[in-house]
């Protein structure tokens, strides 16, 4: 079942393509990575889908249901969450606060009960607290809950920011280069919660991603961009093999030292 549908979107800055006619599907379930160089256009793409950009050109479908032009918050609202590719955290902040913060679209409770602490209030603060525990726990934070987020390593930080985007209890979840700035063990912890994600929780991933090794290794389909163009897209094996491919993201030689062939 085709959960997200990208059709012929274009984005200009000015007289710059920063995305150009790109199109692809993604299918509900599965880990969708988008790779390329440096400004093809991945980010630019990303903040399309999530509603950060409009797109001048083209339509997106998330669930048949065109999402183009919609505002951040509504998008998030219809079961899209995000990281960002530089950590963006509320700094003075707990981990636990600053994953709370993402609940906030599941608040029904009327903000006065809610600032006043009232039963009601209560309950549904009690309810929301038991989520964000869980997820504190499924990411491995609970010596970190109650530390403020500015002061942690950079690794924790990434993972309080996808602890964060889970708090919106997402059905896709857009990761914007998730493996930046990690260490080789703090990668690989990454991409273990990856997968428990998509396999454990049931949600589909769209990331961006350089480190090709990991891409290879947690991908269902790779989707290559080069100057905002869609390239290919196919498994990693294809990926792996296409000649366009290889030219353009790492070089022929890099590549074949990359992949091992």
């Amino acid at each position: 079942m085709t959960l997200l549908r990208v059709n012929n979107v274009t984005l200009r800055f000015g007289g710059v393509k920063a995305v150009d006619g790109a199109s692809f599907d993604m299918r509900e379930g599965e880990v969708l990575a988008m790779i390329g160089p440096n400004g093809a256009g991945k980010t630019s793409l990303l903040n399309c889908i999530s509603g950060f950009y409009r797109p001048q050109e083209g339509q997106i479908f998330f669930r048949d249901e065109e999402i183009t032009r919609k505002k951040p918050y509504s998008i998030a609202m219809k079961g899209i969450a995000r990281t960002f590719q530089n950590v963006e955290l509320y700094r003075g902040m707990s981990t636990l606060d600053v994953i709370m913060s993402g609940r906030h679209i599941h608040y029904k409770c009327n903000p006065v009960f809610s600032g006043f602490y009232f039963l009601k209030g209560r309950k549904e603060e009690i309810k929301h607290r038991k989520r964000v525990e869980e997820i504190i726990d499924f990411l491995d934070l609970q010596q970190y809950r109650r530390k403020i987020v500015s002061t942690l390593p950079y690794g924790i930080q990434k993972r309080v920011e996808l602890g964060r985007a889970l708090a919106l209890e997402p059905q896709l979840l857009l990761l914007d280069e998730p493996m930046g700035g990690l260490s080789f063990e703090e990668k690989e912890d990454m991409a273990v919660y990856i997968l428990e994600i998509n396999e454990d929780l049931g949600i589909s991933v769209l990331l961006i991603e350089h480190d090709m090794s990991f891409v290879m290794d947690i991908s269902d389909r790779i989707v290559v961009l080069e100057r905002g163009r869609i390239i290919a897209s196919g498994t990693p094996e294809e990926i792996k093999n296409n000649p366009a491919v290889v030219q353009a993201y790492v070089g022929e030689a890099d590549a074949r030292a990359e992949y091992g062939g």
